[in-house]
């Protein structure tokens, strides 16, 4: 029963990301109707991103700093959306309320997820996960890791 709710869970999610990414309900922001190819690294000329140790949705743990590389190869034109690759160093990080939903697909690296009630998920490369708007709790990354995610509604639009 459990496999069900969760299954039910991730395919609302991805049906809402995916009803943001291609436009159904902004009327004519619709996006090209071509397909991408999406790398799976971040391109060299990408600049690092060092983040505040504390803001309103997270806080660094353990003497880490939250820095990474990002690109976004594709953006809904009605700026809901967004599709990422990033390259995230180290870190362990309390989410005190995460502003998006995200679909996370790990390409590398591995991190440990420690719900609010204690419950603890490991996830490494290829797999799939979801991150849900509003989540509560640790992310702990112990080496850098690349993940491709979907991200919505989008909260860091630059």
């Amino acid at each position: 029963m459990r496999h069900k709710l969760v299954l039910k869970i991730i395919c609302s999610s991805i049906a809402v990301c995916m009803s943001a990414l291609m436009g159904r309900s902004y009327g004519s922001d619709v996006p090209s109707r071509n397909t991408s190819l999406i790398e799976q690294s971040v391109p060299a000329d990408v600049k690092t991103i060092i983040a505040p140790d504390i803001t309103e949705f997270y806080t660094t743990l353990s003497g880490t700093h939250f820095s990474y590389r990002c690109y976004a190869p594709y953006i809904a034109k009605s700026k809901q959306a967004a599709v990422e690759v990033c390259e995230i160093a180290p870190v362990e990080l309390k989410l005190s309320g995460w502003p998006e939903t995200e679909v996370i697909h790990l390409i590398s690296g591995s991190m440990l997820i420690t719900e609010l009630g204690g419950q603890q998920k490991n996830y490494k490369a290829g797999d799939i996960f979801i991150l849900p708007q509003g989540f509560k709790g640790l992310w702990q990354q112990h080496s850098p890791l690349t993940k491709v995610t979907v991200r919505h509604p989008l909260y860091w639009k630059d």
